[in-house]
């Protein structure tokens, strides 16, 4: 990523958001984690505060996620929550994540989203190195993934995934030495994380993206698209490497779809979920409390490994379809953009919000800032290409 002569406060402010990014990513729950937060945090209201007077409208995304939480207290103030000290542990932490969304929106629509894109896959690169450096340090393997391993796999996988996207699904020429270092680097990431997340994310982006991107070749890129994933997955099970970090792993995926058994993990998470849908018709409408699904006699004190499932449970349909509102609106309002403009940027944004709605499936996420901030790139990604066109459509009017 380069440098150019822009204010202190601006270049302060991007390494602030990538710093933040990499610490909420890889020293989750830690002091520099919190350090990090309140650093970007704070020089964004400075940043704000030095705009002067601007006129701002209430994003829909405000609203909506405001709905959830407000779902999630309703929960507690009507005596749903099982366990109400949880429930309000928790609540802190989505009123944080709400003031987060708020200046973090802030930040990306003053930031040009080109360099914004640009910011997030060095941030997630440096994260990516650091992670499997430290993971050699401390257990003498790559490997991210384990009871030896100090960092969340699945959030950092994902998040190189969706860099991978960043990278490959633009209009301009991806294939520089810096960009395959980086898709190197993120590559190995989601392989030694041995989560199939990432393998999820990055085949249904890539996938959207060249469907939706020229669908007048859609056969061609049909064609393509197919010989690439038989070949993908033929060389996860066929070579040892591949196999042994996640080859194994997507085999037991598809063993568990057809009816057969899976890996523990897998098999674990079947069990979550039907534990998860027996306790769903006491409590359908306002669910039984966030964090409360760990109380369940069954659950092991963990959560159900399924964000839809945890959101069923905890905060019942009204705080599920609170939650995935979010979601909706940024996909309806990109696929409204697209019918008019089939910008790399819209159709890049369609694929990630679909790819999110997935690996919900086998993720608890709705209180994680990681997800907030996809969201928020994803909105960005629209109206990045609305100012772009705004700002064009100036110049040639002035020549």
């Amino acid at each position: 990523m380069k440098l150019s002569k822009r204010p202190f406060l601006d270049l302060a402010l991007d390494f602030s958001f990538a710093f933040w990014f990499v610490a909420e990513n890889i020293f989750l729950h830690s002091i520099v984690a919190v350090f990090a937060l309140v650093l970007f945090m704070g020089l964004t209201i400075v940043k704000f505060v030095s705009l002067g007077v601007i006129k701002l409208k209430i994003p829909a995304i405000f609203v909506l996620y405001g709905i959830f939480v407000l779902v999630c207290y309703m929960n507690i103030w009507l005596g749903y929550s099982i366990k109400e000290s949880l429930s309000l542990e928790l609540g802190t932490t989505l009123i944080r994540n709400f003031a987060f969304l708020v200046l973090a929106y802030f930040y990306v629509t003053i930031t040009d989203i080109e360099r914004l894109k640009k910011i997030f896959v060095f941030a997630t690169t440096a994260g990516s190195i650091f992670a499997m450096f430290m993971t050699l340090l401390t257990t003498g393997s790559f490997m991210l993934r384990g009871d030896d391993s100090i960092f969340n796999a699945n959030t950092l996988a994902i998040s190189a995934a969706v860099a991978i996207c960043f990278i490959v699904c633009s209009k301009e020429k991806w294939a520089t030495p810096y960009n395959i270092f980086c898709i190197t680097v993120l590559s190995l990431l989601c392989i030694f994380s041995g989560t199939r997340k990432a393998l999820i994310a990055a085949v249904i982006t890539i996938v959207v993206y060249f469907v939706l991107k020229n669908p007048q070749k859609l056969l061609k890129n049909t064609i393509f698209i197919l010989v690439f994933a038989v070949a993908v997955y033929f060389a996860l099970l066929k070579i040892p490497f591949l196999y042994e970090m996640l080859g194994n792993r997507v085999e037991s995926m598809f063993a568990l779809l057809m009816g057969e058994s899976g890996d523990k993990s897998a098999e674990s998470r079947a069990d979550f979920i039907k534990l998860g849908l027996e306790h769903f018709p006491n409590s359908p409408w306002l669910g039984h409390g966030i964090n409360c699904f760990q109380t369940l006699r069954g659950a092991f004190d963990t959560y159900s490994h399924c964000n839809y499932i945890e959101l069923l449970f905890s905060v019942g349909i009204l705080g599920t379809l609170a939650y995935y509102s979010m979601y909706l609106f940024v996909l309806l309002y990109a696929l409204g953009k697209y019918f008019k403009n089939r910008s790399d940027n819209v159709v890049l944004s369609i694929g990630v919000i679909i790819s999110l709605f997935f690996i919900d499936f086998a993720l608890v996420s709705y209180y994680e800032r990681t997800n907030l901030i996809l969201v928020i790139i994803c909105l960005a990604l629209i109206t990045g290409e609305k100012k772009h066109a705004q700002k064009s459509l100036k110049t040639n009017r002035k020549s």
